[in-house]
């Protein structure tokens, strides 16, 4: 189940960071963000597997040098601690502080223009690169 609320992601850079599958509802941010960052894991071995240099595409997107080892975990956890990833994180944490399970579904458009078929789509071609695109927009809004 792609896991979707546009309460919780209100722009599409923050779609394109936080939307992420989950057998359920998450029920608490600590558990969204956890699997955000596992998200972050996979994207890294993906990128890999595809013959792309995620090193090159952290220092491009995010113009920071890169100081970490090799290993795909080296690199996701180089990017999980980024200020990138940390504003990211205080985002999410702050929608989640404001989040209100009982809104009428009609009024949730106020809040985000995106369906939950765009969020859909959005993760199905998520990459790395495109993550780190939506974490470089994140950082200069």
């Amino acid at each position: 189940m792609i896991f979707y609320d546009p309460q919780l992601m209100k722009s599409s850079s923050q779609l394109g960071l936080f939307v992420v599958s989950n057998p359920t509802k998450f029920e608490r941010v600590e558990d969204h963000q956890a699997a955000i960052e596992l998200r972050v894991d996979e994207l890294v071995a993906e990128s890999i597997e595809a013959g792309e240099d995620p090193i090159q595409l952290i220092e491009s997107y995010l113009n920071i040098t890169y100081l970490s080892g090799p290993s795909p975990h080296e690199i996701a956890d180089f990017i999980i601690g980024t200020e990138a990833m940390s504003k990211a994180m205080n985002s999410l944490h702050t929608n989640w502080s404001t989040y209100d399970e009982d809104k009428p579904p009609a009024t949730l458009r106020l809040v985000s223009s995106t369906t939950k078929e765009e969020s859909v789509e959005t993760y199905s071609q998520m990459n790395l690169r495109v993550f780190l695109e939506a974490l470089s927009d994140h950082l200069n809004d």
